[in-house]
């Protein structure tokens, strides 16, 4: 089973880019950031670099901010500690973040497809008939 990173990023603060060292390839596939105010997690964002460093693609497999805290900074927060990881995880590989991409689902995610294009992401496909009822958008940002 591949490792997981975990990272808190604390609400009202702006993210600093991490120092990483050089893991070995089957590790640190699979990454979390969460947000916790109080006794809970009230955000997170997972995501993964996938298998091979020396394309750039990074996916993010889930973004969610608890409703009556949306629109408030911390889905922003979230992904600029997701650049900044990403970057250095790719650095340590000898590479370079190139591409981050998402699959939101058509119907039930207006507010993610909106928080995306506000953030540089562009639809650049779908897939039919992937999640039963409705079509999953494939939504990609450039860093190339």
């Amino acid at each position: 089973m591949p490792k997981s990173t975990k990272k808190s990023v604390t609400p009202g603060t702006k993210s600093e880019p991490v120092q990483t060292e050089k893991p070995s390839p089957a590790e640190d596939l699979l990454h979390a950031i969460e947000v916790n105010q109080g006794k809970g997690r009230v955000a997170h964002l997972l995501w993964s670099p996938g298998g091979l460093a020396s394309e750039g693609c990074c996916q993010i497999l889930d973004i969610q901010v608890a409703e009556p805290l949306r629109r408030q900074g911390l889905g922003t927060r979230m992904m600029e500690q997701l650049v900044s990881d990403a970057r250095a995880w790719f650095v340590a590989r000898e590479s370079k973040l190139g591409n981050l991409w998402i699959g939101v689902a058509h119907k039930n995610h207006i507010h993610a497809r909106a928080f995306l294009t506000r953030h540089g992401f562009h639809h650049k496909g779908t897939l039919e008939g992937l999640t039963r009822g409705q079509d999953v958008l494939v939504y990609i940002k450039s860093y190339r």
